[in-house]
């Protein structure tokens, strides 16, 4: 895991020690797995002395702001590059096509297209930018990054890795965690054998109604915020989502094992220390990043499944 972590500094080879950029499409909804990429990139930040003058999500940027030519433009990494959650992949297409004077990064991310003609279309905008660099999380999206979108391509892992070490009491007790994919990433996992005294769950099942709400209200200050810095909206954010983060931790260390087809628990539970197995997502997300990274984790297991082939 050290190793991992250790394998993130490249991105200082195009972010100095100590420049300022702006942090664009950072995660303002409740998936947890994204809001430790967050987490992630801001220890990075701090760490690399790296000044974070400028915020952003999805839902609250101003298409008019302007950036100074020598600011560089740094995008959330995760899994939403692509034409799965388009929202997002048109947030970044338009600071690509519309900011080439910036250097432009984003960081690790997978790459998936289902449709052929927008995968054609993201490579008209990507490939226009002179400084476009692109870190993704696996060899698969290496190829397709290379191929289409950039001559500046670099393999990294995930920024959660930034969390790494994550330290929680040993726990003796034998009860296992499944955390499951609800959403349309969705691996139906028919031959996964569950332990009946486990607890099945996904992200959204450990968050209470009242982290809901804030989190609701939170989204809306974004979008009230969008006109104007008048409300510290991010600062809010960054709070409610350390006490989310903390509060996951808690939930994972009353178990001694993770069975998680979320790419982030899986992570989550390499950062602790405790023994995982992971199981792949929809089209293959999973697997390809175990293959990649974590199949060095003694810890920690990949099982496939045979349903989905």
């Amino acid at each position: 895991m050290g190793v991992l972590k250790r394998k993130l500094n490249q991105i200082l080879n195009i972010i100095n020690n100590g420049a300022k950029v702006a942090y664009l499409d950072y995660p303002v909804y409740s998936n947890i797995g994204d809001i430790l990429v967050m987490k992630g990139a801001e220890r990075f930040f701090r760490e690399h002395n790296i000044t974070v003058a400028y915020r952003n999500s999805h839902v609250d940027y101003s298409p008019k702001i302007k950036f100074p030519s020598d600011m560089i433009l740094v995008f959330q990494g995760g899994g939403n590059f692509g034409d799965l959650y388009p929202e997002f992949q048109k947030f970044r297409e338009y600071f690509i096509e519309n900011y080439k004077k910036n250097k432009i990064i984003i960081l690790p991310q997978t790459i998936y297209y289902h449709d052929p003609e927008a995968l054609e279309r993201s490579s008209n905008i990507l490939s226009q930018h002179p400084d476009l660099h692109i870190f993704v999380r696996d060899k698969r999206s290496f190829k397709i990054a290379q191929t289409y979108f950039s001559d500046y391509v670099y393999l990294a892992p995930d920024m959660a890795h930034a969390l790494w070490p994550i330290h929680v009491a040993p726990n003796q007790c034998s009860k296992r965690l499944y955390l499951l994919r609800t959403d349309k990433e969705r691996s139906y996992e028919k031959n996964i054998s569950i332990d009946e005294s486990g607890y099945i769950t996904d992200w959204s099942g450990m968050l209470t109604l009242w982290d809901k709400l804030l989190i609701w209200t939170l989204i809306i200050f974004h979008v009230i915020n969008k006109s104007g810095q008048f409300l510290p909206a991010y600062k809010l954010w960054a709070h409610l989502t350390d006490n989310l983060i903390e509060k996951v931790i808690k939930i994972f260390s009353n178990y001694s094992y993770i069975v998680s087809s979320r790419l982030h628990g899986h992570i989550l539970a390499c950062s602790m220390n405790l023994p995982n197995t992971v199981l792949d997502n929809s089209y293959g997300k999973n697997s390809s990043y175990y293959n990649t990274w974590t199949y060095q984790v003694p810890f920690s297991t990949f099982q496939r499944n045979p349903a989905n082939e």
